[in-house]
């Protein structure tokens, strides 16, 4: 579900919608080849990141799940959602660094780069993709923190 399911597949298509937008790689173009193009390096690009990700956590017996903090405060809160991509459970409970989800994120980051255009080479793009995947999954996760709560909220 976390590489083809229907959250996946719409995250890559409106993030595919943007980078149509603005036009990135212009190498790709406008048009419906252009954002065919955008889309399949977005599920590739997934693909490749949960493939490392799971392989290495089954190894490592890794559990990359997203779990709610259960702690009150907005930063707490915050903190431990904007850290998650980060951490991962072992041996039950145990917190660590999730060497597996990390390594999807750079792994994905850097093979990407085969299939991508001239103006995506090179390590300074390698190190925006690091950063704008991370920021990505932090940027999910912080919503399952809160949205339950913001829906809670409307539903009294």
């Amino acid at each position: 579900m976390s590489t083809v399911g229907p959250v996946p597949v719409f995250s890559a298509a409106a993030s595919a919608g943007i980078s149509q937008w603005i036009d990135s790689p212009p190498e790709w173009r406008q048009g419906g080849s252009g954002y065919a193009k955008r889309l399949g390096n977005n599920l590739a690009y997934n693909g490749v990141r949960n493939t490392l990700t799971y392989s290495i956590a089954a190894v490592l017996h890794e559990d990359n799940r997203y779990f709610g903090s259960g702690r009150q405060g907005f930063g707490g809160r915050l903190l431990y959602a904007l850290t998650s991509p980060a951490i991962a459970r072992k041996d039950g409970r145990k917190q660590a660094v999730s060497i597996s989800s990390l390594t999807g994120i750079v792994g994905a980051s850097a093979i990407s780069r085969a299939w991508s255009p001239p103006s995506w080479q090179g390590l300074d793009n390698v190190g925006k993709s690091i950063g704008l995947s991370y920021a990505g999954l932090a940027g999910f996760n912080v919503a399952r923190e809160f949205v339950p709560d913001i829906v809670r909220h409307f539903r009294k």
